[in-house]
């Protein structure tokens, strides 16, 4: 079957239940890709996911793509050249995704999946191309279009919003032991806020959801001046909702003023913190060291990307304090930088290929630790060999 041209294949595949999707991807691998965007019509087969004896046991980590229809989306669409689409049928689904979502549908259907589903520990919220979403090829042939992928409009963003308290609400219903919850939704004109981090009281109330949560990762957009204090107390307190925290990522869109990060920091205290990661900070050497030194107790990994300091000194003095202070077993210096000017690399440190290459250090172990701080060089950024 794997000789067969993607045409037959979708051809044979519109006249397959969805019980026949499981067994015939089970089949190969390459039956399995081929088929993907025709192996859902509705939220009700992943409820059919469950009940099937391989997948159910198989599903460690969920990932829900914020693909949506829209008012916006459709216009946009209207205008482009070369796409016929069915607007009645759009207008249709538009309305009964509003309508499934203001009822409790999708609530009530996701805590049904996580009900039976005790081994999925993990729930992202993403819109990597990477994850292809099921039933893009049935909505393509309902409408003429796929649905939006990215959050274009404040109407795209208020989407989003609803559906963060509608998973959590389906977590604690199912009583779903979630141990890893992360946001990563980036590609478009409008990115997630701390305010939208809403937690329905029902879950806030239910402490073993709030204690078995580990792992906390978020991509957020960056406030302005008049925004820092309330987008500081909103995001400190959703991750204090969680305060047994092990392992917490930041990233930011664009570099942060690190006086924004140290006012987050004011809103939280993590005691069992052991791993950090911030992503994308301006400036800092100060609030870096006074951040990382308040977990000297607990904190064993630290991962610090796409950050610029001042001077080579100010990276040198904050790896002294890490190492003086820490006792990190995992130190990562990704994209780092002297104002945006030169890269922060080990002497010896083979130079980049190409204009688009990274450059990363990491340390492990005490004596690597110790050395660190004097092995420092700078390259200028875009160096050629």
């Amino acid at each position: 079957m794997n000789a067969l041209p993607i045409e037959l294949l979708e051809m044979v595949a519109s006249y397959f239940e969805d019980i026949d999707f499981f067994n015939i991807r089970l089949v190969s691998r390459h039956l399995q890709g081929q088929l993907l965007p025709y192996f859902s019509r509705r939220l009700e087969t992943l409820q059919d996911i469950t009940n099937h004896p391989v997948f159910c046991p198989s599903l460690h980590r969920l990932v829900i793509t914020p693909y949506h229809l829209s008012d916006h989306h459709l216009v946009t669409m209207q205008v482009s050249k070369g796409v016929t689409i069915s607007e009645e049928r759009y207008l249709e689904l538009l309305a009964e995704q509003n309508y499934l979502k203001k009822t409790g549908y999708y609530a009530a259907s996701l805590a049904k999946v996580l009900s039976k589903s005790r081994n999925c520990k993990t729930i992202a919220i993403n819109d990597d191309w990477d994850h292809q979403t099921w039933g893009l090829g049935w909505f393509k042939e309902q409408t003429g279009i796929y649905p939006s992928s990215i959050l274009e409009t404040e109407e795209s963003l208020q989407f989003l919003t609803e559906m963060i308290p509608i998973i959590f609400t389906a977590v604690t219903t199912s009583r779903t032991t979630l141990q890893r919850f992360n946001l990563d939704v980036r590609r478009g004109n409008f990115l997630p806020k701390p305010s939208m981090l809403q937690i329905p009281e029902a879950s806030i109330t239910n402490k073993a959801f709030l204690s078995a949560l580990h792992t906390l990762g978020l991509f957020l957009d960056t406030p302005t001046e008049a925004d820092v204090a309330a987008w500081a107390t909103d995001l400190g307190r959703f991750i204090m909702h969680f305060d047994r925290l092990e392992e917490l990522s930041l990233e930011f869109d664009y570099r942060m003023e690190a006086r924004y990060l140290k006012a987050l920091h004011e809103n939280i205290r993590l005691e069992k913190l052991c791993a950090l990661r911030i992503s994308a900070l301006e400036g800092g050497e100060e609030e870096l060291d006074l951040i990382l030194v308040s977990y000297k107790a607990t904190l064993r990994e630290v991962i610090l990307d796409t950050i610029s300091l001042p001077s080579l000194e100010s990276w040198r003095r904050l790896l002294k304090r890490i190492r003086d202070h820490l006792s990190l077993t995992y130190l990562e210096l990704s994209n780092c930088s002297v104002d945006d000017a030169y890269a922060v690399i080990l002497q010896d440190t083979t130079p980049p290929v190409d204009d688009s290459s990274d450059h990363t250090i990491i340390a492990e172990g005490e004596e690597m630790m110790g050395h660190l701080s004097e092995n420092l060089i700078l390259r200028p950024l875009y160096e050629h060999n």
